[in-house]
């Protein structure tokens, strides 16, 4: 033969396997390609609902950003449950409602990262703890909640920013993001400034082509009605912006982004549903082992040859 010769019959290349992504938005159950073993996973739970203040009071906090996760080379076997976390809903007159978690099961192990914790209406207390915290409103007990709530030992979110101010200028704290914690509300003397909400993560490097590409955002405050000033925005991966004499602004659907603090008529926004990404590790192309009668010669003479 042209080659030298070939030990063994003539075999068939197995060939590779592309990485494959999913991006999921409802609860279903999930089967992997024939021939995956190893996938990357992200996880984010849904995003808290800012705080409200209906009618008119003191600036409200915004909602922290739903938990995320980003898990590397997790073995996979097929199939397997996956459940999207809800974004909290918003309220007229009290703290918003904490996020649903988002979680996957694989071979009897839970993956759960924690819904985002509600921002704090006027008089309502801190915010609230979760995945990321819920920022806070005017003191007394205008603390942000705590983030990465119940703990994962990778970071999955950060605290709220806290509430500031005494009459006539209290002002909300911004909601925890995947990335920075909220900002808190200032209040130098009658002008009041709410905090933005914590940014996200930009993830469209690890999971590329797909339609959300940026997650995890927490929710801007309000200010007070009869000393309006600037309004939280929300911060970079779907974080809802407060608002003063109106309703806050949702978080984004699918990015587990906080809502936005209310002050006056209307709610806190709601947060954002949650979203899992499975980034499906293909299989390398394989070969049988053939071995030229020249490498067989080679190997016999210098003793390493094995049967």
């Amino acid at each position: 033969m042209a080659n030298g010769g070939i030990i063994g019959p003539t075999q068939t290349v197995t060939p590779a396997e592309p990485d494959t992504i999913t991006s999921i938005t409802g609860n279903t159950t999930h089967s992997v390609q024939p021939g995956t073993t190893k996938a990357n996973i992200l996880l984010v739970a849904g995003g808290g609902a800012g705080g409200g203040t209906n009618p008119g009071g003191s600036g409200s906090g915004g909602g922290g950003a739903g938990g995320l996760r980003n898990l590397s080379c997790i073995s996979v076997s097929s199939p397997f449950p996956v459940t999207i976390g809800a974004g909290g809903a918003g309220t007229a007159t009290s703290n918003g409602n904490v996020g649903v978690v988002s979680t996957v099961v694989i071979a009897c192990t839970t993956y759960t990262a924690a819904g985002g914790g509600g921002g704090s209406g006027a008089g309502s207390g801190g915010g609230l703890a979760g995945g990321s915290g819920g920022g806070g409103s005017n003191p007394p007990s205008g603390c942000g909640g705590a983030g990465n709530t119940p703990a994962q030992p990778c970071n999955q979110g950060n605290p709220g920013g806290a509430g500031s101010g005494a009459e006539p200028g209290y002002a909300g704290g911004g909601g925890g993001g995947a990335a920075a914690a909220g900002v808190a509300g200032a209040a130098p003397g009658t002008t009041n400034v709410a905090g933005p909400g914590g940014a996200g993560v930009c993830l469209a490097g690890c999971y590329p082509g797909q339609p959300i590409t940026a997650f995890a955002g927490g929710g801007g405050g309000s200010t007070y009605v009869p000393q309006p000033g600037p309004n939280g925005a929300g911060g970079t991966g779907g974080g809802g912006a407060g608002n003063t004499g109106g309703a806050g602004t949702a978080g984004g659907t699918n990015t587990g982004g906080g809502g936005g603090g209310n002050s006056g008529p209307g709610s806190g926004g709601s947060g954002g549903p949650g979203i899992v990404i499975i980034k499906e590790i293909g299989a390398a192309a394989t070969a049988p082992g053939v071995w030229s009668m020249a490498s067989v010669y080679e190997n016999v003479k210098a003793g390493t040859w094995t049967n």
